[in-house]
């Protein structure tokens, strides 16, 4: 996939041999970033769906990972992150447009994100694909900040035909 400033990027499922360098992204990128121990059991959960952003050439970086949870017919997007030397390039837009394309492929009719309030950046790219705030959740985050809930119509479920 193409999106990166004429860079290209592949994604591909998250795996174990990923998470040495997810974690460092992370480490870069939160202020309270996930445990080693919480990306594995999601990649063990079969209603999280975990992605990594990889340069097409060589060395292959990991630039950036993303995943959701599907919860019946709805998805949240539970974290996104690029590497700091990778943003602005379009890897996040990248990442959450799969995202949106899973939840679809899983029949989701809604996908679900929070941000932090103070992340004006992510939400414009989160408005630009197509999400709108619809609240806030205050105090969401460890250190006490709110977050804005976002969300993305993605169409309405097929139902079968009523008696």
């Amino acid at each position: 996939m193409n999106g990166m400033n004429g860079m290209n990027a592949q994604i591909s499922r998250m795996t174990l041999d990923d998470l040495p360098e997810v974690i460092e992204i992370d480490r870069v990128s939160f202020p309270s970033p996930w445990p080693m121990d919480a990306y594995a059991q999601e990649l063990d959960n079969d209603k999280a769906f975990f992605f990594v952003a990889r340069l097409t050439e060589p060395p292959h970086t990991l630039v950036g990972h993303g995943g959701m949870w599907m919860f019946y017919d709805e998805a949240n997007i539970s974290n996104i992150a690029t590497h700091p030397n990778w943003r602005r390039r379009g890897v996040g837009d990248l990442l959450v447009r799969h995202l949106v394309a899973q939840a679809q492929a899983l029949s989701a009719i809604l996908i679900t994100l929070e941000v932090r309030a103070s992340n004006a950046a992510a939400q414009r790219v989160y408005a630009r694909l197509g999400f709108d705030e619809v609240g806030r959740r205050k105090r969401y985050y460890h250190d006490g900040e709110d977050a804005i809930l976002m969300t993305k119509h993605l169409g309405i479920k097929n139902e079968p035909p009523g008696e």
